[in-house]
């Protein structure tokens, strides 16, 4: 994200500094990161020149395949978890008298699909405990809680 911003920021320049002898400085700032990436080029060159990097990198560029189906897999599960929360969630909704503090607390982090899955991985990565998720079904519901 950062190289991103900083393009999005050399672009904004540029239009900015259009036609004016700003550019020119700004060209060359440019031309100095161009050199700085040269120089990135050449520490990558010499990742073969240190066999303990050498083989940290080909471990790492080697694990990439498990990394991915493994994310694939959690991804996979979250989703079907949040499709029974989401389901449990609106028929409890639909189906009980429940005070409008409950209602909007239930549909704020189980309502939706998105709203369950970022709820699942908010507990998952420790964004949110999942006790605070829990307690929100906890009052209303004691089969979902055991899920």
């Amino acid at each position: 994200t950062l190289i991103v911003t900083l393009q999005l920021c050399d672009e904004i320049v540029k239009l900015v500094f259009w036609g004016k002898p700003v550019q020119q400085a700004l060209n060359n700032i440019a031309f100095v990161r161009m050199l700085r990436l040269c120089k990135l080029m050449r520490l990558v060159r010499m990742v073969r020149l240190i066999p303990e990097l050498k083989s940290m990198v080909y471990l790492i560029f080697a694990s990439i395949g498990s990394f991915f189906w493994s994310m694939f897999l959690i991804f996979i599960m979250m989703y079907v978890f949040a499709i029974y929360y989401t389901e449990m969630v609106t028929d409890l909704v639909a189906d009980t008298e429940l005070s409008d503090d409950s209602r909007a607390a239930l549909k704020e982090s189980w309502g939706t699909m998105p709203h369950s899955i970022l709820s699942l991985w908010m507990a998952i990565t420790g964004g949110d405990d999942w006790r605070n998720f829990l307690d929100i079904l906890r009052d209303d519901s004691v089969y979902i809680m055991h899920v």
